[in-house]
């Protein structure tokens, strides 16, 4: 389903939330596209399928400030104790304004997590604070990123971003405690309608 665009724009490689600087692009969608799947319902603790996908206008020219993220495989998945990143201008703390600049946060993924947030692993990614930052109120629809290397024939380490998760929610909102749980919905999972909406649009 196609969902109007109106009053949407995207700030590409903008990073103070109440500053503008030459470094950002303004970026205008012509289609919004929805999971056809997605669902919140009563009876589930988490929204599931909770992925969107935004064709822009025309082409975001790439900078230092304005890079691309690469898609999993839908075979590529992330194992318990592997190191992933999030960032976000989400609140700091329960009842506070968003913050201006990007909180970051690294994550180790856990499907003990998931366990605990009773939610379905395999439409899920989850992952725990080892330092105390977690997602919040503001933060949903970040992403969820690992770094990964592969080597060339010159046998250097080409190294590249993954988008393995969308934030969706978390246990104890605004939690400044280690191990604190965070649900992102899986990319790898819903990556063959992700590549069908790419193919028809």
């Amino acid at each position: 389903r196609l969902y109007s665009t109106s009053g949407i724009s995207l700030y590409m490689g903008h990073y103070n939330r109440v500053s503008t600087s030459q470094n950002e692009y303004i970026a205008r969608p012509n289609l919004y596209i929805i999971h056809p799947e997605f669902r919140i319902t009563r009876s589930k603790p988490a929204p599931v399928h909770d992925l969107a996908l935004i064709k822009l206008e025309k082409p975001v020219p790439l900078s230092q400030s304005i890079g691309i993220a690469c898609l999993p495989n839908r075979a590529d998945k992330l194992a318990d104790g592997a190191l992933a990143f999030t960032a976000g201008w989400g609140h700091a703390t329960p009842g506070s304004s968003a913050v201006n600049e990007p909180r970051k946060a690294r994550l180790k993924i856990s499907s003990k997590a998931c366990r605990q947030l009773m939610i379905d692993r395999r439409l899920h990614v989850c992952g725990r604070s080892d330092r105390g930052n977690n997602i919040c109120s503001g933060d949903s629809g970040t992403g969820l990123w690992i770094r990964a290397g592969s080597k060339s024939n010159d046998h250097q380490t080409d190294w590249r971003w993954y988008i393995f998760g969308v934030a969706s929610f978390g246990l104890d909102e605004c939690s400044q405690r280690v191990n604190h749980d965070n649900a992102f919905a899986s990319v790898s999972t819903d990556i063959d309608w992700i590549h069908d909406v790419i193919n028809k649009y």
